[in-house]
């Protein structure tokens, strides 16, 4: 009869251990999973695993061993945090069909990064705009850092967002504290006018509303200051002054022309421990299929530096004038217009309310561009012309077009610095630029905007190498 009777007392603590075991399963089915889609790049391990009915998922004691590094970046805590974890339970294999939870993140805290052991990575951060007016000091990125004296870094990054289904709209978040360096965040409102997240939802009809950029300078602006005023003999004000208007140069000749008060509220955010935000407010929510297309007058700029208001925020577009520079100048290969006595030469602006549309003539010749660069073609225009504040191009000449061809592994060495295809044996496709062949791997250089990252892949993961060959 004791029997009978503690047997109702051992069904809910069987049932709960069943789930906490199904539970526990699931999440290291998806650890598992990540761990074999870094094996291109490098090693995951990690001491303990998480699962908690809190919502918190994730692992303790992270290491990355990047392949072909002596160092590892570690981390105390990967962590996926969700309102809901059931959802670590019932997730679909393709995330497009997934109904999502309405609050979810992904959250890495102490990690730490030994600068020393990134050479090989250098290009990941490089960021040419932070040399402007410090050319001496050389290569930018890590290097850079480094000789600001930063040699370990420790970050805590997040990313995700938050739904709230009483009005269908999306919050994105991200953000990056590093202390003794600079944090940043961004934070992006969607519509997504359903009362369900699915995963399709903010792509596919989503709306965008607003933007917020939020960067807190704690030492780097005063370091590199301070570097790049002694390096060239000249004080920090005159160095930010120069710096500055490099920066502005380099984006009117972009096609993007700043506000005078926009730019001097830059410069006193560069000149002392500063902080700047800026909100960018859709006045009436663009479709991201609009986005691209949508007018500079379809959106409000705040700006604030040093906790004070930049008013008026005035932003307009200009005619890049890269193609006549005056006596003596270089055009840097970033395209910003620098003359020999590190003066600027400003392009001309065409229009200061944007740019008007095309005309049927002129798209169709863009539209010829587009099609030949997709397949390859390489296509030069001769010259172009401004015709009522647009674009129009001239005269296209098309040479010989490239291809990938496959070549063996052992053949890579004869094609250094030419553009790769690179297929894994797990179904990923890295692109970019063959920049080394180091025993039993190679390196391949990807860019993007604002920067460069250096991939390491293993031989014995390489289904196929395709290079272009013109």
């Amino acid at each position: 009869m004791r029997k009978l009777l503690i047997v109702p007392l051992l069904l809910p603590l069987a049932g709960f251990a069943a789930v906490k075991g199904f539970y526990w399963y699931q999440v290291k089915t998806a650890v598992d999973d990540v761990v074999q889609q870094l094996a291109p790049f490098g090693s995951l391990g990690y001491d303990s695993l998480i699962a908690e009915f809190s919502g918190r998922a994730g692992i303790k004691g992270v290491s990355f061993h990047p392949a072909g590094q002596e160092a590892a970046l570690t981390a105390e805590s990967v962590i996926i945090h969700t309102d809901n974890w059931t959802w670590f339970l019932f997730r679909e294999p393709e995330l497009a069909s997934q109904v999502l939870p309405n609050r979810l993140s992904l959250e890495i805290a102490g990690l730490q990064i030994d600068l020393a052991s990134l050479a090989d990575y250098s290009a990941m951060v490089a960021y040419d705009n932070e040399r402007l007016g410090c050319e001496k000091a050389g290569e930018g990125g890590v290097p850079f850092w480094r000789q600001l004296g930063y040699q370990q870094l420790q970050s805590d990054l997040s990313a995700g967002y938050r739904f709230n289904p009483d009005n269908g709209y999306l919050t994105l978040s991200v953000a990056v504290d590093t202390p003794s360096l600079f944090s940043i965040s961004f934070d992006g409102s969607v519509a997504t006018g359903g009362r369900q997240l699915l995963a399709s939802n903010a792509s596919a009809v989503g709306r965008f509303s607003e933007l917020s950029v939020k960067i807190a300078d704690d030492s780097y602006n005063q370091r590199r200051n301070r570097y790049c005023a002694d390096l060239n003999g000249e004080s920090i004000a005159s160095f930010v002054n120069r710096h500055v208007d490099l920066l502005d140069a380099q984006y009117r000749s972009q096609g993007v022309q700043f506000g005078a008060e926009v730019v001097d509220a830059y410069r006193r955010f560069l000149m002392a421990k500063g902080a700047m935000e800026l909100r960018v407010v859709a006045k009436e929510p663009v479709s991201f299929a609009r986005l691209g297309t949508a007018e500079i007058t379809d959106f409000d700029y705040r700006l604030a530096v040093n906790g004070s208001p930049v008013s008026p925020v005035e932003l307009s577009l200009v005619m890049p004038a890269t193609d006549v520079v005056p006596d003596g100048t270089t055009v840097m290969a970033d395209q910003s217009v620098v003359s020999a006595d590190n003066t600027v030469a400003e392009p001309e602006a065409k229009s200061a309310t944007g740019l008007s549309p095309l005309d049927e003539s002129s798209e169709q010749s863009l539209q010829g561009t587009d099609a030949t660069a997709e397949t390859g073609s390489n296509v030069r225009s001769e010259s172009s012309a401004d015709v009522g504040g647009r674009y129009q191009l001239t005269s296209v000449k098309r040479t010989s077009k490239p291809s990938y061809q496959k070549v063996e592994v052992a053949a890579l060495g004869d094609h250094i610095g030419q553009q790769m295809r690179v297929d894994t044996l797990n179904g990923h496709r890295i692109e970019g630029t063959l920049e080394a062949v180091i025993r039993n791997q190679l390196r391949v250089k990807q860019e993007f905007d604002g920067g460069e990252a250096l991939l390491p892949v293993r031989f014995d993961l390489i289904r196929s190498v395709k290079v272009l060959v013109q």
